[in-house]
């Protein structure tokens, strides 16, 4: 390969990427990082036992019991809204 050939295909390249490093510098994204993720103990020592006893497929139903709960559960209504 030239040199020209090899910066046909390069310069496109490095300009993609700058290009997508300008966009995602001032993103913020509207969830928590995973590192912040903040877990209530009894539930962590729960999933754990669930894991490591190998019932996955339990604790997987468990969490989507507690997603329903959650999703069925009304906001607590503030002043002047119904």
């Amino acid at each position: 390969m030239s040199l020209k050939e090899t910066t046909k295909h390069i310069l496109p390249a490095f300009l993609i990427f700058n290009f997508a490093f300008l966009l995602t510098k001032n993103l913020s994204l509207p969830f928590p990082a995973p590192n912040q993720i903040q877990m209530p103990p009894s539930e962590a020592v729960q999933d754990m036992i669930f894991l490591s006893l190998g019932m996955r497929r339990l604790a997987s139903d468990i969490g989507f019991i507690r997603l329903m709960e959650y999703y069925g559960t009304p906001e607590e209504s503030s002043e002047g809204h119904s």
